[in-house]
Order: structure tokens, then C-alpha cells, then sequence
């Protein structure tokens, strides 16, 4: 049986039960269309972190996002992973953006 953890620091906007239900869902049909795994067998817990207890290099994200809101700093705006085998095609991104590696994906930053 598949477990599928997803942290995901808190937002100014909440989350949905409807975002949270689709989530839930594509990570589901992605598991089974990438590993096989029978839908019914895959477990998916979203945990909700405060963001006071999350950071990204050296920096908490309440920092980040406030950062962010006054127009001083890029943004993270899609992850991309890459197919089995290398990098087969091209990520979605604007000439405005540069990839990033992190841990086997490619974050996209503009």
C-alpha cells in the first residue's frame, strides 16, 4: 500500500475541501498511471504546516511571502519532473523564467 506524504505550508487563503479532494485525487491517478498501483491501495495525507515552521534556503517562508508581496522577489510558479530516463521534453516556462534543480525536479522561478 502506497503512502503519499504532502506537506503544505499554510496560506493567507485557505485551502479548499475541494482543492484539497483534487489533490487528493491526482495524486492518486498519478500513482497509478506511473507505478501501477491499484487506486484503491493509495493512502494520500496532506498535512497543513504553519509557515513559521517551514523554510527554503536559510529563510522561513513567512519571510519569503512577505518578501514576495512587496515586489522584491521571484517567485516559484510551477515544479516540473522530469520523465524516467532524463529530460525527453521541455518544462512549461516563459522565457522570463531559469530552472532550478531540487531533489530530481526542476523548480521554475521567474
Amino acid at each position: 500500500m502506497p503512502l503519499v506524504q504532502i506537506p503544505l505550508a499554510r496560506r493567507d487563503t485557505p485551502t479548499t475541501a475541494g482543492q484539497i479532494a483534487a489533490l487528493i485525487a491526482g495524486i492518486t491517478d498519478l500513482m497509478q498511471s506511473v507505478f501501477d498501483q491499484n487506486r484503491e491501495s493509495v493512502v494520500v495525507i496532506i498535512d497543513g504546516v504553519d509557515p513559521v515552521n517551514w523554510g527554503v534556503g536559510r529563510e522561513p517562508v513567512t519571510s519569503m511571502r512577505a518578501r514576495r508581496k512587496s515586489g522584491r522577489s521571484p517567485r516559484l510558479c510551477s515544479i516540473w519532473i522530469p520523465p524516467p530516463g532524463g529530460r525527453a521534453c521541455a518544462p512549461p516556462c516563459s522565457s522570463r523564467q531559469r530552472l532550478l534543480p531540487f531533489e530530481g525536479a526542476m523548480l521554475a522561478r521567474h
